[in-house]
């Protein structure tokens, strides 16, 4: 560990770099090992830049938290052969998201300012298979849902 000396309101401070650094780093993963997930952050960011309020519809922006909490979902998803999901704006700046394969479909939707994120599994059938409320440190739960696409 290197020490970097330091002087603030003349007290010495010892900054660890090399803890700093540690704490920094995050694991990539290259677009192609991942190949709906570029299609999703160009449908978040072309979402984000064409969102507009519509008199008697609503705000149709998305929101620059739920944004961050959808770059974040993406972020715990370890499937690799997903389709790219459909992203909607909801009134309020949420978003949903759909991810689907044949006629099953899981949804996630997003709000700014929530911690929550609400997913609801639908079958073939458009019935609901499995509904609730997570928060993105749920990795297993968030890909233990998007598994039940493939299942027969």
């Amino acid at each position: 560990m290197i020490a970097t000396p330091c002087h603030a309101q003349s007290h010495e401070l010892k900054i660890a770099s090399t803890l700093v650094m540690q704490s920094q780093l995050e694991t990539a993963i290259a677009f192609d090992q991942m190949p709906w997930l570029l299609p999703a952050l160009l449908q978040l960011e072309d979402l984000q830049a064409t969102g507009t309020e519509i008199p008697g519809i609503g705000d149709l922006r998305i929101a620059a938290d739920t944004a961050t909490h959808t770059r974040q979902l993406f972020s715990r998803i370890t499937l690799k052969q997903l389709e790219a999901p459909k992203l909607s704006p909801i009134s309020g700046g949420g978003v949903g998201i759909s991810f689907a394969q044949g006629q099953k479909e899981v949804t996630f939707t997003i709000f700014p300012d929530e911690s929550d994120i609400g997913y609801m599994l639908t079958n073939e059938s458009d019935e609901i298979v499995k509904d609730g409320l997570l928060t993105v440190d749920r990795q297993n739960q968030i890909n233990s849902s998007l598994k039940w696409l493939s299942v027969s």
